[in-house]
């Protein structure tokens, strides 16, 4: 459900980002993360209670990013997040990204 509203908030929000629901290797569901302006910079977004709050966290580290109930400032985060991720691995996505999971 938070990762729907999430969807919705990057696909309606301008940023020049795409997005998709995506399950990696039968794991749970995760936010795919893509920069319009260069498609290897990528971001896997996840979901997690942490001390009782929902969050928006990196798949790959858990690192929140944003409260869900903050749901309307992701796309800004999401795209400073994607944007500055500098070097890209071998399989194309961006290193440490999760576009390995």
């Amino acid at each position: 459900m938070h990762l729907a509203a999430l969807n919705a908030a990057v696909s309606q929000s301008g940023e020049r980002l795409s997005c998709g629901l995506v399950s990696r290797a039968g794991g749970p569901l995760v936010l795919f993360v893509v920069s319009h302006t260069d498609k290897f910079r990528t971001l896997d977004v996840g979901c997690e209670r942490v001390g009782g709050v929902w969050w928006f966290v990196r798949a790959d580290t858990g690192e929140g990013l944003v409260p869900v109930l903050e749901v309307e400032d992701a796309p800004a985060v999401l795209a400073r997040l994607v944007e500055s991720t500098g070097t890209r691995d071998a399989a194309g996505g961006a290193a440490g990204s999760g576009g390995d999971r």
